[in-house]
């Protein structure tokens, strides 16, 4: 990038020159020479470009399959930008991949627990409301994940809404297929309504199922937290102070 100077000035492109005024200033610059398709599938100085743009759209991929197979439960929650998030955390889990070479490292390769306290929505964070969370685990005997929650107790009560008077409980299982993403699913089980000082430890374990898969998937277990407001003979649903968190993530083989 350079200035142009002299008794001739202008703004507009000449060439491959481009000229822009900045201020008092005429900045120059040169445009950059356009990368043919060919080029970049078959050059070898692009060999790592294609790599990483690879794996980025891979990432890209199963964060939408994921925001797919969850938007209709987390539906009105304010969940700001989370395909980007999603993507960056599961590139983040491809880059700890220590099997595969760049380029073709796997999701489920990579280290999948550190997604666990993922927050899927940017305005509630659902840990600030819980003394304990509860805490899961596959089930031996049976394609279910069980949800412990004999150790929670009620919600913190100076971190709820103040306008909140009953919240919902809504754990769920989403299925991420690597290798078929599209048959990515989500199943849950809708807990009853309760009242704000609530003791959540009477509600034991919850199990909720999961369709058995043909390939490995990594399955996320969620807990949607949702608060709402009554209002008349009706309930007014707090979007802005409701959110949804990824408790576990466990490998399931085939």
């Amino acid at each position: 990038m350079g200035k142009l100077t002299g008794i001739l000035k202008f703004v507009g492109s000449l060439s491959d020159i481009t000229v822009v005024k900045r201020g008092d200033e005429f900045i120059v610059r040169k445009k950059k020479p356009k990368i043919g398709k060919k080029k970049y599938k078959k050059d070898p100085s692009y060999a790592e470009s294609r790599k990483m743009n690879d794996e980025f759209g891979r990432a890209s991929q199963l964060a939408s399959a994921f925001r797919r197979a969850l938007e209709p439960e987390c539906d009105g929650l304010m969940l700001g930008y989370l395909h980007s998030r999603l993507s960056a955390a599961f590139r983040k889990v491809m880059l700890s991949d220590q099997v595969n070479i760049p380029g073709k490292r796997k999701f489920l390769e990579g280290e999948i627990e550190r997604l666990q306290g993922f927050e899927i929505a940017q305005t509630h964070q659902v840990r600030s409301c819980y003394y304990a969370l509860p805490k899961t685990n596959l089930a031996n005997d049976s394609p279910m994940m069980r949800f412990d929650f004999s150790k929670s107790t009620a919600l913190i009560k100076d971190k709820v809404p103040k306008a909140a008077s009953h919240f919902e409980l809504v754990p769920m299982v989403l299925a991420l297929d690597e290798k078929i993403p599209r048959n990515t699913h989500l199943t849950k089980v809708d807990l009853a309504f309760h009242r704000m000082d609530s003791n959540l430890s009477q509600l034991g374990e919850v199990f909720v199922p999961y369709r058995p898969h043909k390939n490995p998937v990594a399955l996320f277990s969620l807990l949607k937290l949702t608060f709402f407001q009554k209002v008349n003979n009706g309930y007014n649903v707090l979007y802005e102070d409701s959110g949804c968190r990824v408790l576990g993530v466990d490998f399931l083989k085939s």
